[in-house]
């Protein structure tokens, strides 16, 4: 075997095992990565960042660690969800209300809030408690449709957001 024939195939094999082990570093970044402890079960791959971004919402910084989020899309695109629940101060909710343009007077009963969450997510489900409730509709390049509950205590308030496409 010539010099240059030996010089090739030594390369290729480099390539071949850098590729691998990229690969396999790859595969094991995603396989053990652990999940957002703010994100509720079956989320989804979606970081808190994207679905904020995607849904329009930003958070302010009192509610970084107040809030638990899920994003779901179908398979095909069509379709997309993402629920938010913020549990903190009432100044933080009232903060996180205003800086989303969630404002509106509105007192209806939890019944009349649609939402998609399922039960563990703990959301209220009494249809005798009443909250304030927005729904609003923003104009972007898809037509998202948001629906907002909030329970606004004196002291302690949650806020609950789902933010439909599709």
């Amino acid at each position: 075997m010539s010099s240059k024939v030996r010089r090739r195939t030594v390369l290729l094999i480099l390539v071949l095992v850098v590729v691998t082990v990229a690969s396999v570093a790859a595969v094991g970044t995603w396989l053990f990565a652990k999940p957002d402890p703010r994100a509720y079960p079956g989320s989804g791959d979606y970081s808190l960042s994207d679905s904020l971004k995607w849904a329009h919402i930003t958070l302010p910084d009192c509610a970084q660690s107040a809030v638990r989020y899920s994003t779901y899309s179908d398979a095909f695109g069509m379709s997309t969800i993402v629920s938010l629940r913020v549990s903190s101060s009432r100044q933080c909710v009232d903060d996180f209300l205003t800086q989303n343009r969630f404002t509106g007077p509105a007192t209806l009963s939890i019944a009349e809030f649609v939402s998609s969450a399922p039960p563990e997510y703990g959301w209220p489900q009494d249809p005798e408690k009443t909250f304030s409730v927005i729904a609003v509709d923003f104009a972007t390049t898809s037509p998202l449709r948001v629906s907002v509950a909030a329970d606004l205590g004196p002291e302690r308030a949650e806020v609950f957001v789902e933010v439909h496409s599709g």
